[in-house]
């Protein structure tokens, strides 16, 4: 556990490390006190200027009654430490009701460059690109890519909770909701980045967090393998949340939640590779885990189905050739005549696989 050590003590002291490299021992070294002075003082910059940005997206949505609710990022900040510069972000995620898709696309056209709307409605993720400053941001149209993952729950069905970040109140979806996605969105992606553990560590330690409520509404929305898992994986890193009786109970019941907490381990060791050729080896060991770790999280037919279909169909297949969603299950077929495509494109004729913004 040294090398996980070595992280997380840098990552309590500082709160900088986003991206892998950051964490690993080798470059721990290369930055001195001044350079990390300097670098929270670009990350108090960097939120100050998505403060300004989001502001302006708020009040578009808010005068033409688009409904929204803004996802992790400075409100998040704001709630788990009181201050929009501790945590570490890059953009800005909203969730927007897709009734207003198209209203919301036409009142941003004049300021942003919008991702293809075809792969935005098939995959609920939509890029937007500032025209002025470059800066590119998420809108979501559903909470999590593979609907079938939170499918019962509605972000726009219950009454949201508001954060007041710089002056703006935000609606930002409601507690204990709020940590359950966030726990889902660490958990997809095996919890490779170390700050989001402490963001857990301190959702945990706020004087509300309930764990028998937190586990009951798990098990009533079907994710309980990936709540139980990714607090069983904090506890192992960070020592928080303690391990009550009743998440044993539920790792006992069930073996695949020891198994992915152990993936989440190896993902958590494998972003902080001692050098590139083992870098390049993890990833394609990681390659198979991933999916494995992915189908596992919840026993659900539907989310499997969806998942294999994702794994083993790209994204740039829906940028290369644009169907409609109901006929999305034509892409697995398609996918190495797609691919060769795509290549041949590259290789030959100097065409890139897709533009991402129109």
């Amino acid at each position: 556990m040294d090398i996980y050590n070595l992280s997380i003590k840098e990552l309590l002291h500082h709160k900088l490390y986003m991206h892998r490299e950051f964490c690993s021992p080798e470059r721990l070294s290369a930055y001195d006190l001044k350079e990390l002075a300097n670098m929270r003082e670009r990350q108090k910059k960097r939120s100050l200027a998505l403060a300004m940005e989001l502001k302006s997206l708020v009040t578009l949505f808010s005068e033409n009654n688009i409904r929204f609710i803004v996802l992790k990022g400075l409100p998040l900040s704001v709630k788990l430490y009181g201050d929009i510069s501790r945590r570490p972000s890059k953009d800005i995620d909203i969730l927007v009701k897709e009734d207003d898709f198209e209203k919301m696309i036409a009142i941003l056209k004049p300021g942003y460059e919008i991702e293809k709307n075809f792969f935005a409605r098939s995959h609920a993720h939509l890029l937007i690109k500032n025209r002025f400053n470059g800066n590119i941001h998420e809108i979501h149209l559903r909470l999590l890519h593979n609907k079938y993952l939170f499918d019962k729950f509605d972000p726009f069905g219950c009454k949201s909770d508001i954060i007041n970040v710089l002056g703006m109140k935000l609606p930002v979806l409601p507690s204990p909701y709020d940590l359950i996605y966030f726990i889902i969105h660490g958990a997809i992606h095996s919890w490779f980045r170390l700050f989001w553990l402490k963001d857990l560590s301190e959702f945990c330690s706020r004087s509300n967090f309930n764990m028998p409520e937190l586990l009951k509404l798990s098990e009533e929305y079907g994710v309980t393998r990936i709540v139980a898992s990714s607090l069983i994986t904090c506890n192992r890193i960070l020592a928080k949340p303690e391990l009550t009786q009743a998440l044993k109970s539920y790792a006992d019941k069930d073996k695949h939640i020891n198994t992915l907490t152990n993936l989440n381990l190896s993902s958590i060791k494998s972003s902080i590779p001692p050098n590139t050729s083992e870098a390049l080896k993890i990833k394609a060991i990681n390659k198979y885990k991933l999916l494995r770790h992915c189908l596992l999280l919840r026993k659900d037919m539907k989310y499997k189905i969806v998942s294999l279909l994702s794994n083993f169909s790209p994204s740039e297949n829906a940028l290369t050739l644009p169907l409609p969603e109901k006929y999305h299950f034509l892409y697995l077929f398609l996918h190495p005549i797609l691919a060769c495509y795509r290549w041949y494109g590259a290789k030959y004729l100097g065409k890139k696989a897709h533009l991402h913004f129109k």
